[in-house]
């Protein structure tokens, strides 16, 4: 049972709930691509548990804990967005959903019985995803290979006639960075109540937006290449049979997206791979968690695995039973209600989408337990003091809207950035000057090239992939100031 209780605990540090529902987004956002991301769930903790296994079961040095402290916090921070975003789709305020998500974490780390059932919460986590797939594959009548297969081989992603966006209208939710939804063909959109209706048409080259007073269920035409503005709460019904705003123009287009030319593509998958990679590392060793058995890695492993069949088998469901979802961009909230948009939304669709959503709750649940035990092996997370300002601050910093998988993304640079250099170094004569500085300069170099990102428009592709994944300049600082630091002492 201890094994079982340390593979829970490591899988649950990982499989947060931003990364478990922001696997799909990325497969379906970005084709065949996003497998790099889904193998390096699986690749990524297994490398770090070659690293655990290799170092003796020393405590942390003292200079961890503020690195340890922020890679808690931006974890606790994605999943926090995705809490707020799930309220958001079910009809609530972000606040309400984030403060759901804090409150249930302090009261079930309040006691070190909450903390005790990790196990129980990361099994019943897997239960209640999984659930739901079966269930939709049956519906789909095709094992998840067959419907990648399928779904790579679609002239075109359209509307169906049973898409609750053709029979009754609802609301359409943009994805953070999108202004308006984009038509590539004729269409004919129905204003279900009275209001305006703002369309960016485009003429000759020049945008200009126009404005349309509708009476309830009234019509207009978007021509191709027009933009419909799109206004909190409005909805709006569209044709059955059209291709869906937003979503890939074919499955092959979906399947092998356009890509960079080698060198920046090469850059890409290794600013990924370097982010994921040393953030695993940063996660399962450190905190002074010491060597683990092979069971505990083959049980870990496996949780991992399942994650990785759950996301590609949601993902391609759902390409061919809902892609209405791509429909004003696709975020890991609304793909959620793929059972509901599967079974055309009755009653047990609808049940289906509540089992996935106790699912990510205990999954939450598992991971801030699995959270807190790290931070309190690192030296960080012990006091509740400093446990409760970590929730707090990760708090406020969730009320502002941001894609959660970018969260993680920065979770994952800070410690590959910081933690996973001195982790890589074992037992290196670096002094304890040396890690300080190192650590520091990791830090600062990380987060100033994210605010750089998010606040200037660079213009080469080079300079982007840099500031999307700052780990590229700042993790080898860090391993730099390491070295010179051990030659200083030599």
């Amino acid at each position: 049972m201890t094994g079982l209780r340390a593979a829970a605990a490591r899988f649950s540090l990982w499989i947060t709930p931003a990364l478990l529902f922001s696997l799909p987004v990325e497969l379906l956002t970005r084709g065949s691509e996003g497998l790099w991301a889904a193998l390096l769930v699986v690749v990524a903790p297994l490398l770090g548990f070659l690293v655990t296994t290799t170092r003796s079961d020393a405590p942390p040095h003292p200079a961890f804990a503020y690195p340890l402290l922020l890679l808690g916090a931006a974890l606790l921070w994605a999943n926090l967005l995705l809490a707020g975003d799930v309220a958001r789709w079910l009809g609530f305020s972000r606040a309400i959903g984030i403060l759901v998500a804090s409150a249930s974490a302090v009261v079930l780390t309040a006691s070190d019985a909450g903390r005790r059932r990790g196990l129980a919460l990361a099994a019943a986590a897997l239960l209640a995803v999984f659930l739901p797939l079966g269930v939709v594959s049956a519906r789909a009548g095709r094992l998840p290979l067959e419907a990648w297969s399928h779904a790579a081989s679609l002239p075109a992603f359209r509307f169906s006639a049973t898409s609750p966006w053709v029979t009754e209208g609802r609301p359409v939710v943009l994805s953070p960075g999108t202004d308006a939804l984009v038509f590539e063909d004729e269409h004919r959109v129905t204003s279900v109540d009275a209001g305006p209706l703002r369309i960016l048409v485009n003429d000759a080259g020049r945008a200009r937006v126009q404005e349309w007073k509708l009476a309830a269920n009234q019509s207009v035409t978007l021509r191709p290449g027009d933009g419909l503005l799109i206004e909190p709460g409005q909805r709006l019904r569209f044709e059955a049979n059209k291709r869906i705003p937003g979503a890939p123009a074919s499955g092959v287009s979906w399947a092998d997206p356009p890509r960079l030319s080698p060198g920046p593509e090469l850059l890409s998958v290794v600013g990924l791979g370097l982010t994921m990679i040393g953030g695993a590392a940063a996660l399962l060793s450190s905190g002074g968690v010491g060597p683990i058995s092979r069971a505990t890695a083959v049980l870990a492993g496996i949780g991992y695995l399942l994650v990785l069949a759950w996301a590609q088998g949601w993902a391609t469901y759902t390409l061919t039973l809902a892609p209405d979802l791509f429909l004003g961009g696709v975020t890991a909230e609304k793909l959620v209600e793929l059972p509901a948009l599967a079974f055309a939304g009755d009653l047990w669709g609808r049940g289906l989408d509540g089992v996935l959503l106790l699912g990510g709750f205990l999954a939450l649940l598992a991971s801030v337990t699995a959270l807190r035990d790290l931070l309190a092996r690192g030296g960080v997370g012990g006091d509740w003091g400093l446990w409760g300002g970590i929730l707090a601050a990760a708090l406020l910093a969730a009320l502002w809207p941001e894609d959660p998988w970018r969260g993680l993304l920065i979770a994952f640079g800070l410690g590959a950035s910081t933690l996973a250099p001195v982790i890589w170094a074992g037992s290196s004569p670096e002094p304890p000057w040396a890690i300080g500085l190192a650590l520091g300069a990791g830090v600062f170099i990380f987060l100033a090239l994210t605010v750089a990102g998010e606040l200037l428009a660079v213009e080469g592709t080079w300079g982007r992939i840099i500031l999307s994944y700052p780990a590229l300049a700042a993790a080898p600082a860090t391993a730099v100031i390491l070295r010179l630091g051990g030659r200083v002492a030599g």
